[in-house]
This record gives C-alpha cells, structure tokens and sequence, in this order.
C-alpha cells in the first residue's frame, strides 16, 4: 500500500525494531487496558503470531519487504533499529519540562 505514495513523499522513516521489543511493548499497552474481553485477548494473540512471522515471512509485509522499500526509496530516510534511538528522537523533538510542575502537552 505504501508503495502508492512513495513517489510523492520527501522522507521515509522506518521503525525495523526487533520483535522483541515490540512485543513487549504490545503486552505492555494490552496489561494497562482496563476492560479486556475474551474477543481481545484472542486478537491480541492472533496479532503477537502475526507479528512474531515477520522477520521470516519474505513478502512486501515482511522486514525483507520493508528492507525492500528502504533501499529502494532515493531521498532522505531514518532508520531506527533500537528503542534507545527511538527515545533519543522523541527526547530532542520535546519541548523543555517545565519547572513549575505542570506537564506540557506531552506529558513531560
């Protein structure tokens, strides 16, 4: 589907974090959801088996497939491959805490 759009955009970012660390960031966001249902809780899994496929499926909605476009793509592009690079990316794009303790936008 993002191939459609490739040709129009100036920047590609791609999170190629390794499933590990999704994963545990998916059953971090599922443990913190209040009202879990059966019907979630079977999606959550069917989502962590098709999630834990990625790396070695090889078709467009693979790593290799993204790896793929990555490559392919000729103009500015970021590659985040660990959550230590993505927390520093977020942490330089945020505005200064506030030293009166009141929280900005983001929380921080």
């Amino acid at each position: 589907m993002v191939e459609r759009l490739l040709d129009r955009a100036d920047l590609l970012t791609w999170l190629a974090l390794p499933w590990t660390d999704c994963s545990r960031s998916l059953e971090r966001e599922l443990a913190r959801h209040p009202h879990r249902t059966p019907e979630m809780d079977k999606s959550f899994e069917a989502l962590m088996v098709y999630g834990a496929a990625c790396d070695p499926r090889t078709n467009d909605i693979s790593r290799q497939g993204h790896q793929r476009l990555f490559d392919a793509f000729t103009r500015t592009k970021r590659l985040f491959e660990s959550r230590a690079q993505v927390d520093a990316l977020i942490a330089s794009a945020a505005p200064p805490s506030r030293d009166d303790g009141v929280a900005n936008e983001l929380g921080v």
